[in-house]
């Protein structure tokens, strides 16, 4: 009868004496091929199944090592689960603001806000006046554009637009139009480090334009996630 577990034991009957022979042990216990002559099968299963290393005693630390490998979690306590940190906030001042202008992009400079607007035929650049939302400078764009993020560098703004791969720079005193350039997909935000153009487009990606020539010089993100964004 061979026995599981990967203990090779045998049990033989003959003639007259029971002797136990090592065999290859495994770790931790001690293995016997335990052979018995002219004994009766009960005798020979009460030797397997009595005394620390018999078969019952060999079960019963294989549930004791296993329960406590399932239990260790509970055992040596769980981790807490990692959570998203929650930040609160509070409205400390309100300022007035067109509620018709529907803003695209908005930068900060000197006192003033700077605020791109959407939609076609209502796109358009503006300055204005923080405390009282006055606008005291704006130009239009075309009614073909859908006006989009803004962004300053040095005395320039900067301006992209939706859908048209259209994009515009703009003295940042007078806002004359010193010249257009364009860009491949589509253009949503627009942000910069001063010396960067940091360009999205739709997509989890960023995309990263040299101001003075246009070029896009690196992307970081994922361009396999996809934000769709409705019309």
């Amino acid at each position: 009868m061979l026995i599981d577990a990967g203990l090779d034991v045998k049990l033989t009957h003959s003639a007259h004496s029971c002797r136990k022979i090592p065999i290859t042990p495994i770790e931790g216990f001690e293995c016997y091929r335990l052979v018995t002559t002219g004994i009766p099968n009960s005798y020979g299963d009460a030797i397997m199944d009595g005394g620390p290393y018999g078969m019952k005693g060999i079960f019963s630390r294989l549930v004791v090592l296993f329960l406590l490998t399932a239990c260790r979690p509970f055992l040596i306590g769980q981790a807490s689960p990692k959570t998203t940190p929650e930040y609160a906030f509070a409205v400390v001042r309100v300022f007035p603001h067109d509620t018709t202008a529907y803003t695209q992009g908005l930068t900060y400079r000197d006192g003033f806000l700077y605020e791109g607007t959407g939609r076609n035929g209502q796109s358009s650049l503006r300055k204005v006046r923080l405390d009282t939302g006055e606008v005291i400078q704006h130009v239009d764009l075309g009614p073909e554009f859908f006006g989009e993020g803004i962004t300053i560098i040095k005395d320039k703004v900067f301006q992209v637009t939706w859908k048209s791969g259209a994009g515009f720079v703009y003295d940042l005193n007078s806002f004359h139009l010193l010249r257009n350039f364009s860009y491949s997909g589509e253009g949503w935000g627009l942000a910069t480090d001063g010396r960067e153009l940091f360009l999205s487009d739709g997509t989890s990606e960023i995309r990263i334009l040299n101001p003075e020539t246009f070029q896009e010089t690196r992307q970081i993100g994922d361009r396999s996630v996809n934000w769709a964004r409705p019309a």
